[in-house]
């Protein structure tokens, strides 16, 4: 029988953290990977980690004061002891994998989601990874997952805001043309080198470096691996059994622990059914091959469901439609679109429902409780051709095949729009009258859009006299349809403060560990601020490798 120290299963940031923390402590780690890519849904993630106290952040005034905002976001169903662990021990972490690896994160721009609540800050809590080359993969990069397809341009570019901002400026500013120009020639050097581009953004810079720091650390990554059970003996769970690439059983042991950092469960279609609103339409962006198996592994040694979610699903609004002879594509509206003057979003009443400034997985809420499934993203030629929509890129980018294939629809009146639509004519035409009055008022009385602070962030700074709110007025109008979806799963196993998987008795299962979604978030699905997933997978990562270490 093949043994290690540790086994992780996953390779996504919880468990590739958990294999280079461990391998710094001197212990052999190996990684089953059940696809043949590294990454996991972290590869399509924005790669924020929500880590109050890090050192790359600005220091807070009152170190209290991200606790007592988690709580209230909670709503009295926080669990003290597992938060506490989360806010004290996320510097540690950060720490401990910034000197053990080539991770390097910096301090993110933004703010929390809900500035109404105590202990809010305009401060950033969050932090980001740095861009990542690459190329220092060299033929292992290919084995790297990349990004939403809908999330990069140009076949496989890879940008972050600075990019973006800089390429929309790019026919109107000398400085702005030969960065775009520098960044085309990378993309395109890259492509014809490598395969693909090798500039790496976000959480695919996150887990490009996590890939190298463990190939230099010699972590043993098998692709194609997948678990099928545990060996559990004497009560302790002491191994994996898994299918190799060959498609030969395998066991191996492990001495230290098993760590279950497989992705949670957006892929799995049956516990959809049962724990997310709109099953039938949800729409979830993480690889469909993170189908629960962590999950099934863990109950099966004992292991149970964290409760009391306020949500099950970190939400975010999703568009899609699936390009003629090709792959449906689905496009994650984070804020650029909905958030910027000109864009309402409406029911089937043509009404609007929600501020559509807040962050996405309030503005789902939104959706859910105005039964607005799916709800309409409406703009003007204007706002379709500065901001975009959705996979519609600005100006001069064309859009003409989102028209025939339906996914972006075009009328020369706001009538035939909502005709085209399905939505009630007399209400959306009502509505854009409003909106229209509002813009020029620069108060939204209805919902408060650019009115709250996180709302008018996110706007257009540039716009007057609200960034939020702009007219809808120069046909063709234009909209999409969206609907509720998720980056990721957050009803996950309970565990204790080290990370180590708790029984139906409340006790430690002796060799097992969960992080990420697979562990039961300890922000119970409420998405407080950008990056309250990767901030306790990272957290709990460590946790659970440097318990691994000292037993």
């Amino acid at each position: 029988m093949q043994s290690t120290d540790v086994v992780v299963l996953g390779s996504g940031v919880a468990g590739l953290t958990t294999a280079l923390i461990a391998a710094s402590h001197g212990l052999s780690v190996t990684v089953l990977e059940k696809t043949d890519l590294v990454g996991g849904a972290t590869a399509y993630a924005a790669g924020g980690a929500f880590l109050p106290g890090a050192a790359q952040l600005p220091q807070e005034a009152d170190p209290a004061a991200a606790r007592a905002y988690l709580a209230h976001n909670m709503q009295g169903r926080m669990n003290p002891v597992m938060v506490d662990a989360y806010l004290d021990n996320g510097p540690k972490a950060l720490a401990a994998l910034e000197a053990c690896s080539v991770v390097r994160f910096a301090a993110a721009g933004g703010m929390d989601y809900r500035m109404n609540m105590p202990g809010a800050t305009t401060s950033p809590r969050t932090v980001m990874p740095v861009p990542f080359d690459g190329s220092v993969l060299g033929r292992d990069l290919k084995r790297l997952r990349q990004p939403l397809p809908t999330t990069m341009i140009f076949g496989g570019m890879q940008v972050d805001h600075r990019d973006i901002a800089q390429l929309v400026k790019a026919t109107r500013s000398p400085r702005a043309t030969l960065y775009a120009a520098r960044l085309l020639a990378r993309h395109y050097v890259g492509k014809l080198r490598y395969g693909r581009s090798p500039r790496l953004v976000f959480g695919n810079a996150l887990v490009g470096a996590l890939f190298k720091s463990a190939r230099d650390h010699g972590i043993d990554i098998r692709l194609k691996s997948e678990a099928t059970s545990l060996v559990i003996e004497d009560g302790r769970v002491r191994g994996v059994r898994y299918v190799d690439a060959a498609g030969t059983e395998t066991t191996i042991a492990a001495r230290r622990g098993v760590m279950l950092a497989t992705g949670g469960f957006p892929g799995n279609a049956a516990m959809r059914r049962e724990f997310a609103a709109f099953a039938e339409v949800h729409l979830s962006l993480p690889p469909p091959t993170n189908t629960g198996d962590g999950l099934a592994l863990g109950t099966s040694a004992g292991a149970r469901f964290g409760e009391g979610n306020l949500s099950d699903h970190c939400l975010t609004p999703v568009s899609h439609y699936t390009p003629r002879g090709g792959k449906e594509l689905r496009f994650p509206h984070f804020a650029f679109d909905r958030c910027r003057p000109g864009a309402i979003a409406v029911g089937p009443d043509g009404r609007r429902f929600v501020n559509e400034g807040l962050a996405y997985s309030d503005f789902v809420l939104g959706m859910y409780r105005a039964n607005a499934v799916p709800a309409f993203l409406v703009c003007d030629h204007h706002f379709l051709r500065k901001y975009g929509l959705g996979m519609v890129l600005p100006a001069p980018f064309g859009y003409s095949n989102l028209i025939r294939d339906g996914y972006l629809v075009r009328a020369s009146t706001i009538a035939a729009l909502a005709t085209q639509l399905g939505a009630d004519p007399a209400g959306l035409a009502e509505t854009v009258k409003r909106n229209n009055l509002y813009a020029e008022t620069g108060d939204d009385p209805e919902f408060g859009k650019g009115g709250d602070p996180y709302s008018r962030a996110q706007g257009d700074p540039e716009h007057k006299p609200n960034p939020s709110l702009g007219p809808i007025e120069r046909a063709p109008f234009y909209a999409i349809r969206l609907y509720p979806g998720d980056t990721a799963t957050t009803r996950g196993l309970v565990v204790d403060a080290q990370a180590r998987v708790l029984g139906a008795d409340n006790v430690p299962i002796a060799g097992l560990y969960a992080a990420g979604p697979d562990m039961a978030n300890p922000t119970m699905g409420t998405n407080p601020s950008g990056g309250c997933n990767i901030g306790p997978a990272i957290t709990f990562g460590y946790l659970a490798a440097t318990d691994m270490a000292a037993r």
